[in-house]
């Protein structure tokens, strides 16, 4: 379809069905209103092939237009041109209007759509970040509890060892005392006991020794 600078140069579609209803229309009116009673009919008036093409052409915008592009020539272009140009200019800027229209709809829900698709598309992203950030938050975590675990493992080992040594060296404090046999004291004696260490009576002092002996034998 050819167009020019105000839109299309052919009528089409439903456009096309609304300016052939408003001609026909429009043919009839006048008959009725202008031509009646008379031997003029609204087909006379305006004939179908006419009406066709002026229907059609939208390139068709004057009364000049008419007489060199309408074909066969209307006779009463002259009379009713302007009427009939005034139809075809209403319905063509109706369409216009309703084409500039359906244009900005249109735009509009591109314009809405690519912004809920980016939207949807932040929205993904901002999930990600979240879960990465709670990841990080996590992971620090387990290391953070990992590294207390592991302190405090550290740490009861420690006590253990401590506890370990203390026993050891009670046990053999104790294994001391019950390899140490304490010797009963002299009888008479009223200097002292004679236990492991103390030194014999004999090598100490001879009369002492002889002294106890006759001590010993007298009991």
């Amino acid at each position: 379809m050819e167009c020019s600078n105000d839109g299309p140069s052919t009528r089409r579609g439903d456009h096309l069905q609304n300016v052939r209803g408003a001609l026909e229309r429009w043919r009839f009116q006048t008959k009725r209103d202008r031509y009646s009673p008379s031997s003029v009919t609204a087909v006379t008036l305006l004939p179908d092939p006419i009406l066709t093409t002026l229907a059609s052409n939208a390139r068709i915008r004057t009364i000049e237009d008419i007489e060199t592009k309408v074909n066969p020539r209307w006779i009463m272009a002259q009379r009713h041109g302007s009427e009939v140009l005034e139809i075809l200019k209403r319905y063509d800027e109706a369409e216009r209007t309703e084409r500039e229209r359906a244009k900005r709809e249109k735009a509009n829900k591109r314009r809405k759509e690519t912004e809920a698709r980016q939207a949807a598309q932040k929205a993904q992203k901002d999930r990600e970040r979240e879960e990465r950030r709670r990841q990080k938050e996590q992971e620090r975590a387990d290391k953070e509890r990992q590294k207390a675990e592991e302190r405090a493992e550290k740490q009861r080992q420690r006590d253990a060892a401590r506890v370990d040594k203390q026993q050891q060296r009670d046990e053999a404090k104790n294994a001391k005392g019950v390899g140490r046999v304490a010797r009963p004291p002299l009888v008479g004696s009223g200097m002292f006991n004679v236990g492991p260490s103390t030194p014999s009576l004999l090598q100490v002092c001879p009369c002492c020794y002889i002294f106890t002996s006759s001590l010993q034998l007298i009991s």
